[in-house]
């Protein structure tokens, strides 16, 4: 199946039907690049990742600066530290 048709297959049931743009605005959003070595699965993985745990926790930041006197932080991690890729090679999961 085609990384197009997939994203357009899982998320068209939970848009409203006459919102064709998001699924496209998702595309874009989520592109893959060959010549950047962004594939299907990373593109999947970040779309995931961001829906489970980064726009979750931006809405609960907001919330919490809405009601501190104190500046609220948020550190985001952009990069896979090599560590960790060599952590997941360990326990067999590079295969994923």
């Amino acid at each position: 199946m085609r990384y197009d048709d997939y994203i357009h297959q899982r998320f068209q049931p939970f848009i409203d039907s006459s919102d064709i743009e998001t699924v496209d605005e998702i595309l874009r959003l989520y592109s893959v690049n060959t010549s950047a070595a962004v594939t299907p699965e990373l593109c999947v993985t970040s779309l995931v990742s961001d829906m489970r745990a980064t726009c979750p926790l931006d809405e609960m930041t907001r919330v919490a600066a809405s009601v501190s006197q104190s500046p609220i932080f948020r550190f985001q991690v952009c990069e896979i530290a090599e560590i960790l890729s060599k952590l997941y090679r360990c326990y067999g999961m590079d295969g994923c």
